[in-house]
């Protein structure tokens, strides 16, 4: 799929009636997003993201706030240029910080790799 080809995620999403019933102004729903990034294979922006789905800058606000919400209930995650992207498609390293009263830290991988 071309990355400027539109989407009709109001025909497409499954879960577009649900959506509709939910909110004044339906949005795609999250399972919708998920599979999206996922086709595409890549990190997008918001703005990428309301284009590909021919959303209004209104809506694009409200995508805007449930791309947040996905990312802080971890179905994304926002890299540093602010794309979104599903997290397992990310080269990432699941652990935790070690830190140092010098101010330096470790990453101690749950795997049990090099730190």
């Amino acid at each position: 799929m071309s990355k400027r080809a539109r989407r009709d995620w109001r025909k497409d999403d499954p879960e577009a009636a649900q959506e509709g019933r939910r909110y004044a102004h339906p949005l795609p729903s999250r399972s919708y997003l998920l599979e999206l990034l996922g086709e595409l294979g890549r990190p997008l922006g918001e703005r990428e993201l309301a284009s590909l789905l021919g959303m209004s800058r209104e809506e694009q606000s409200a995508l805007g706030n449930r791309l947040a919400a996905m990312v802080r209930d971890g179905q994304l995650l926002r890299d540093r240029r602010g794309g979104y992207g599903l997290a397992e498609r990310m080269d990432l390293v699941r652990g935790r910080v070690s830190g140092h009263a010098d101010g330096f830290g470790f990453l101690l991988p749950e795997d049990g790799g090099d730190d």
